[in-house]
């Protein structure tokens, strides 16, 4: 049995459907009608709903663009700070030690530059004066007791070393074995 519209009724639904071809072919509006449409009819497929996929897939790929470029950016940091602290080793002579607190200096006072943190370190730990060796003497040998027997009782009695001196030079002259070279 074939509904009957009276003129009336056939204006609304014309005028409804004119409505919304207007609402979802404007993309200001479309977005919310087909969200409004959805909350309705939660089985109705939006292009929401058939853009998530591609969208997803781009999020994606900017993610490993993202994590590319912030991994070439970090390398490049490395890079030039390796180059920095090679230098401060080759030129002022720090050794693995040494840029180890310096590394240390820069993460703890928030110093970006290697240079400003090697200065740093330097203001606060300046060089000591270097320690006499052990190995050379530390004085020039005056009032320091020899080991030589002779040489003992020369500091200890002049007099009593010039004697002995004396008698060994004597024995040796009647022996015959005197030599003045000695």
């Amino acid at each position: 049995m074939p509904v009957e519209y009276s003129d009336q009724d056939a204006a609304v639904l014309n005028g409804a459907h004119k409505l919304m071809d207007q609402l979802l072919s404007n993309p200001a509006t479309k977005h919310v009608v087909e969200a409004a449409i959805k909350k309705i009819h939660p089985t109705v497929t939006t292009e929401v709903d058939r853009a998530a996929p591609i969208i997803n897939a781009v999020r994606h790929v900017n993610q490993k663009v993202d994590q590319t470029v912030n991994w070439l950016k970090a390398r490049e940091i490395d890079h030039n700070l390796k180059g920095k602290f090679d230098s401060l080793q080759r030129d002022y002579g720090y050794t693995d030690e040494g840029i180890e607190e310096i590394k240390r200096l820069m993460v703890a006072e928030k110093i970006p530059s290697p240079d400003a943190a090697a200065a740093l370190f330097d203001r606060r730990n300046p060089p000591k004066a270097q320690e006499p060796s052990l190995f050379s003497p530390t004085d020039w040998g005056f009032g320091r007791v020899p080991e030589d027997e002779d040489a003992k009782l020369l500091w200890k009695n002049e007099d009593a070393w010039a004697e002995k001196q004396a008698k060994k030079v004597l024995q040796e002259i009647s022996k015959g074995t005197y030599n003045e070279r000695d």
